[in-house]
């Protein structure tokens, strides 16, 4: 989960903060609604998914305005056009109050086969400060949302287990490729080479769509690639738990 401060709601953010520097103003961009949980899951089978906001704020109500997106952060409420239903749309938390959003999926024939990704989003809209020369910004929050077609009935998640892995590159630059072979995304916090002295870090943050392949660089290595040498990796699971993996590389082509 990322809060990102929303550029089109404040006009020139890095303007500003400037200007409250040189003049001493006081700022505020501290969420005060999270969103429980850090992704969320959506099996087409289920009539309704239920999505929970909290307050932590316990001295002041919030307004939220909530929209889901299509993979494409600049999408607002009005034109991100998604198969989806929220209740209530935008709402008045009050101080220490959890609001719970309704989700329900009106999509018809779209024929998914695996896993695809939209964005739940939330725009904290701040108070009105009574402090003199305050300057407060609207904070938006994104989260995963996986939504998984009636074709997945079923199914496990088992992209770590059977993602491939293979050298690309056997000579400088050295390079290696991840295929995600399952119908699921797979979120990896952390990528590591073992199998040198010093683990090598591939990757800090990376997501790999279904049947995606994304390729590695592999700095610092100063021996040639062998059969020692594993891939070692987290990745998170339904729930936002990190998972750890090691797997083989294969040297082939």
């Amino acid at each position: 989960m990322r809060n990102v401060e929303i550029g089109k709601y404040i006009p020139t953010i890095a303007r500003a903060i400037c200007a409250a520097a040189a003049f001493s103003f006081a700022l505020s961009s501290q969420a005060a609604v999270v969103i429980e949980g850090t992704r969320i899951v959506y099996n087409e089978s289920q009539r309704e998914v239920n999505v929970k906001l909290g307050n932590v704020d316990e001295k002041v109500g919030t307004l939220v305005q909530i929209w889901i997106d299509e993979d494409n952060i600049d999408a607002t409420a009005s034109s991100s056009g998604v198969p989806f239903i929220l209740n209530p749309p935008l709402a008045k938390i009050g101080p220490g109050k959890k609001q719970q959003v309704r989700m329900v999926y009106i999509g018809e024939n779209e024929n998914l086969k695996q896993e695809k990704l939209y964005w739940f989003n939330m725009l904290e809209v701040p108070p009105k400060s009574n402090e003199p020369s305050s300057l407060s910004f609207a904070v938006r929050t994104r989260v995963k949302l996986f939504f998984r077609p009636k074709a997945m009935s079923g199914m496990v998640p088992n992209a770590p287990e059977t993602t491939v892995w293979r050298w690309t590159s056997t000579k400088e630059p050295f390079e290696i490729e991840a295929h995600n072979t399952s119908l699921f995304h797979m979120s990896m916090p952390s990528v590591f080479l073992e199998g040198p002295p010093t683990p090598i870090e591939l990757s800090r943050g990376t997501m790999i769509a279904p049947n995606e392949r994304v390729k590695f660089k592999v700095e610092g290595l100063t021996t040639p690639p062998d059969s020692a040498m594993k891939i070692r990796h987290s990745s998170l699971n339904d729930f936002g738990a990190e998972m750890f993996f090691t797997k083989t590389i294969s040297l082939s082509k």
